[in-house]
């Protein structure tokens, strides 16, 4: 639901209602039902957007209540009734070399489980950042925040086979909120022939939420725990594309690709954060003309030696990713046919 101009210096006011009610069932291979999954959730989000004193903006309210239940042998927590309220604003304002951003949030999330007590958190996050043209096609972007997350229920609550992941894991009830600083920066370059886009990040972590391998067996399979240490987070995103030609109708691009991210614990001996992805890099080769288009894309991943306890290293791999495609016009009416191939190597 929509409105236009509801109140003085509000532009507009949107209310939105989300309903999903889900329902699956695991087999055995003779046919019994071994797990029932049901998950019944709602969400209500309302914003009011305005404009006032070169400011603007939206403010608003969110409420979501899920209701998640699994019946069986496979079911690795109990059901749990989880609500998720806040508030929030976010604002931005041009000056004369800059453009300012920034947005605020506080949020009251409550699990109640059906065999345990209830568990609630408060949460919040804040951010403020700033978006400075250089001229010439190229603009820096700054942004610092502040946020703290509720553990989840399966963070909380788990104690039994996961076959989905291939674990016994193991929550933890007295989980405490996940807080986080971060700051990122990321210089960017938009031009007729080519664009580029390059992000470095660090994040510290307070009572980071992760899973830990135990290095014991149960039910036959790895027992994992959730549990809380303090982390830094640093990395690299870099993308650039280059139109290399040219055409009626159509052209073709290059485009290239690198990222890592380096994690630690704190804590004593290893202190790596379990499943973290290596570093990576690759391009690709686009084409299309008319209602033609086809691509071809390489990804290098390198092998993996940060590897937390109980866990192996992994080794590099490529990836190679093909995709042909069409759209075809038919009367009124338009024909999509693709063909995608993946890990082709």
């Amino acid at each position: 639901l929509g409105i236009e101009d509801p109140f003085a210096a509000f532009t507009s006011l949107n209310l939105r209602l989300g309903v999903n009610d889900y329902e699956h069932q695991e087999i055995e291979p003779n046919g019994e039902p071994a797990t029932k999954f049901t998950n019944e959730a709602w969400e209500l989000r309302g914003e009011l957007t305005y404009e006032l004193q070169r400011w603007s903006g939206t403010v608003g309210v969110q409420h979501t209540d899920r209701e998640f239940a699994a019946i069986g042998e496979e079911a690795f927590t109990p059901a749990v009734d989880t609500t998720d309220s806040g508030v929030f604003w976010v604002a931005e304002r041009t000056f004369d070399n800059f453009d300012l951003e920034t947005g605020l949030r506080i949020g009251r999330v409550e699990h109640d489980p059906d065999n345990d007590s209830n568990k609630s958190f408060t949460t919040y996050s804040l951010s403020l950042g700033a978006v400075v043209p250089l001229g010439d096609g190229w603009q820096l972007g700054i942004v610092a925040d502040r946020s703290s997350r509720a553990p989840i229920s399966e963070e909380l609550f788990s104690n039994g086979p996961h076959l989905v992941t291939n674990a016994f894991e193991v929550g933890d009830p007295t989980l405490d909120n996940e807080s986080a600083t971060g700051l990122a920066a990321t210089l960017s370059y938009r031009g007729d022939r080519w664009d580029a886009t390059a992000t470095a990040y660090y994040n510290r972590f307070s009572d980071f939420i992760y899973e830990r391998a135990t290095g014991t067996v149960a039910d036959d399979l790895p027992v994992f725990q959730f549990q809380q240490d303090d982390a830094d987070f640093r990395g690299l995103d870099l993308e650039a594309s280059m139109r290399i030609a040219r055409f009626d109708g159509g052209h073709a691009t290059l485009r290239v690709m690198f990222d890592f991210v380096d994690a630690q614990l704190d804590v004593s001996g290893n202190d790596h954060v379990p499943r973290i992805p290596p570093l990576r890099f690759g391009g690709g080769l686009a084409f299309k003309r008319g209602w033609f288009d086809a691509s071809i894309d390489y990804l290098r991943a390198q092998r993996q030696d940060d590897a937390a306890e109980f866990e192996l290293p992994t080794d590099a791999y490529n990836d190679l990713r093909v995709y042909l495609g069409a759209e075809i016009p038919m009367n009124s009416a338009t024909l999509g046919i693709f063909v995608n191939g993946k890990n082709l190597t």
